[in-house]
């Protein structure tokens, strides 16, 4: 895990999905899924609570219908959930980096205000550097490196940083 966080007053993390809390690997020019990465179910329970301060945005560039469906797979969405009931907001960004600018615009806030978690340095953290917020680069959660110990990442680690 690599990280530059520079501010305590984060209010809003913009969390990516597929390599970040979600396994992936592609195969046989398929894309298929495993599992959620170890603390995520309960890093979203604890980031939804009222007194925790800081509200998670899912920032994936999946469409929402197919996020639903993996992330209930995976078991992070209990039967009659939805995306909104474990995110604050979902957010589709496409572009590589991704453009975090459009999420200071939609929530009034600054980039220090902004805590991005991915998975991918030329996505996720690039986009982060190029308006200033705090990011966590944390280690991609394929199928084939789950299990090595390099590899693991528990999401309650988060925490820390806020």
């Amino acid at each position: 895990m690599k990280y530059k966080i520079f501010s305590r007053n984060i209010t809003h993390i913009a969390l990516d999905v597929y390599g970040t809390i979600l396994a992936v690997d592609e195969v046989d020019d398929s894309e298929i899924f495993f599992g959620a990465r170890e603390g995520t179910r309960e890093f979203l329970e604890e980031c939804k609570k009222p007194d925790s301060g800081v509200e998670v945005v899912c920032a994936s560039d999946a469409v929402p219908a197919e996020l639903e469906f993996t992330m209930r797979d995976a078991g992070l969405l209990k039967e009659g959930e939805t995306l909104n009931d474990i995110f604050y907001d979902i957010v589709t960004l496409r572009t590589t980096p991704k453009d975090y600018s459009v999420l200071l615009e939609k929530y009034w806030i600054d980039g220090h205000n902004l805590l991005v978690v991915g998975d991918r340095e030329e996505k996720e953290i690039e986009g982060a550097e190029m308006i200033g917020a705090n990011w966590i680069l944390v280690p991609e959660y394929s199928i084939k490196n789950r299990m090595k110990e390099s590899y693991r990442f528990n999401m309650m680690d988060i925490l820390k940083f806020i």
